[in-house]
């Protein structure tokens, strides 16, 4: 069994950064605002596959259940 490495105690007290959380949030707001529509766009593409076999699976189903003999 292979041994984990001890955790590092790393001091960052005397590190400050030149932005806030508030102006890493309002940025990232603004990046969405911007390409908010690629992005949707994108998202569509990737996922219409995975929806169209959802709904041809499911036609599938129902067309089986509801098959007269």
């Amino acid at each position: 069994m292979a041994m984990m490495p001890a955790a590092v105690n790393a001091d960052f007290s005397g590190v400050s950064l030149p932005f806030t959380p508030a102006d890493m949030i309002t940025t990232a707001v603004s990046f969405l605002g911007i390409y908010g529509p690629w992005i949707l766009l994108t998202l569509g593409v990737v996922f219409s596959p995975v929806l169209y076999g959802l709904v041809m699976r499911l036609m599938s189903w129902v067309a089986k259940k509801f098959q007269t003999k």
